[in-house]
């Protein structure tokens, strides 16, 4: 579903259930399986997005055309950002092709791109860069594309009013943040990766840049949902109230996953190009975090960064 505002606020789904996609980039097949698999109903349940609809996989412009339908609700992701950048002329055409832009066209004639470009384009202004929801129980649900972090709060996104001049730069402020921000993201991934050299240089790497994730809550929201960075494993992961979704769908090796909101049953299928039967397997309650996360505070990271310091080299 298409929006006139960068943020969107949606009510409670009382007729259906509510469900959350990876990065889908162009995996239209893969999602249609997921969809099957859960016996989808387009009248009553409704299915969000993290972002990144287009590039990487075969079917770009039928995952973009997704955002035209009404139980469809995605938030704008940074591949959306190229594409509205290369609308713009900000990208060269090579070949009649570019990587990061309008690639899902590079084989069409082009007659067929002049009357999609408008369609193309429409789409892509209608996108929101957040969404919220509440759910049946009263938890509150956020959905952005790649990162928040401090200073910014989620009443911050909720005031957005415009969108960012230069959404294809990877600026330091809100609107960028939330489309390109890798920070929380590899901050959370080192906790979980068993090679504390990895983490050392993770935890180093956030001390450099003096940019933190700050403490486990983020006010007036219970759970944030965001992609972008592909989690280690082929899973999604929760960490305290953010849940990771981003499981490489459109790698040949990636898997694309599925989570319904209220149950935190999750659904992931694989790419057909490594498991042409595409079996679906479903993880059990899998928005109930599995371990205590170390989650953070700024003035615990130069104490933790040093004890791995320690451990490492002892």
């Amino acid at each position: 579903m298409l929006f006139d505002s960068p943020f969107v606020s949606l009510p409670v789904n009382d007729r259906g259930r509510d469900f959350c996609i990876g990065d889908l980039h162009g995996c239209r097949q893969m999602l249609d399986c997921l969809l099957m698999a859960v016996d989808f109903d387009s009248e009553r349940d409704r299915l969000f997005s993290v972002g990144d609809l287009i590039h990487r996989g075969p079917e770009s412009a039928a995952c973009l055309c997704l955002a035209e339908q009404p139980w469809f609700f995605p938030v704008m992701g940074n591949h959306e950002a190229m594409q509205i950048a290369a609308y713009a002329g900000a990208y060269w055409v090579e070949d009649s092709k570019l990587e990061t832009g309008l690639e899902y066209l590079a084989d069409a004639d082009p007659q067929a791109i002049a009357r999609e470009h408008q369609r193309y384009q429409a789409i892509l202004d209608g996108l929101p860069l957040a969404i919220e929801t509440t759910l049946m129980d009263g938890r509150r649900v956020g959905i952005v594309h790649a990162g928040l972090r401090s200073p910014y709060l989620w009443a911050d996104v909720q005031a957005i009013y415009r969108r960012d001049a230069e959404l294809d730069r990877p600026r330091v402020a809100l609107q960028p943040l939330l489309l390109w921000d890798r920070l929380p993201a590899d901050f959370v991934f080192s906790a979980a990766l068993p090679d504390a050299k990895t983490r050392i240089a993770a935890l180093n790497l956030a001390q450099r840049r003096q940019q933190y994730v700050l403490g486990q809550q983020i006010p007036d929201i219970d759970l944030l949902i965001s992609g972008h960075s592909q989690t280690p494993g082929d899973q999604p992961l929760r960490a305290g109230m953010r849940l990771f979704v981003d499981t490489g769908a459109g790698f040949e090796d990636g898997w694309l996953s599925m989570v319904e909101l209220a149950s935190g049953r999750c659904w992931q299928v694989p790419d057909p190009r490594m498991f042409p039967e595409m079996p679906v397997r479903i993880l059990d309650r899998y928005l109930e975090p599995a371990m205590d996360w170390p989650w953070l505070s700024e003035s615990e990271i130069p104490s933790l960064a040093e004890e791995l310091q320690r451990a490492w080299f002892r």
